[in-house]
């Protein structure tokens, strides 16, 4: 057992309704919880002790520092498709579709940005 348990991935965002959009056409997670100060926003939910809450939460801040050491991974049958998608609906391409390991891949993956500079990644078993 760990110290602390996974509650939810928080990503930093200088428009939570921008956010909401942007986060829910990635992930496939209904928004949810909407903080009455507008402060921060929920996207999907999950049980923890009983209580529920959100999978991810969007924070309002006045400025993102890019790629600021949080990230999230999602998975696609097609990443060249899922990467057209995501910048359709403002995010951008950080690294290309690539290989892990390049010898024998286990994995294929592309690095993406949000429309605020947090990275995430798409990563496909193969």
């Amino acid at each position: 057992m760990g110290i602390a348990t996974f509650l939810k991935s928080v990503i930093n965002v200088t428009d939570l309704d921008d956010g909401l959009r942007f986060w829910s056409e990635v992930s496939g997670l209904d928004p949810g919880y909407v903080d009455p100060a507008g402060r921060f926003a929920g996207l999907g939910q999950h049980q923890v002790e009983g209580a529920p809450s959100s999978v991810i939460l969007l924070q309002l801040v006045s400025d993102v520092e890019p790629n600021g050491g949080t990230h999230l991974d999602f998975t696609a049958p097609d990443i060249e498709v899922a990467i057209d998608e995501i910048i359709a609906i403002g995010g951008e391409c950080v690294r290309s579709l690539g290989s892990y390991p390049e010898d024998q891949p286990l994995l294929e993956w592309a690095v993406m940005s949000d429309p605020w500079g947090n990275h995430f990644c798409l990563v496909r078993d193969v």
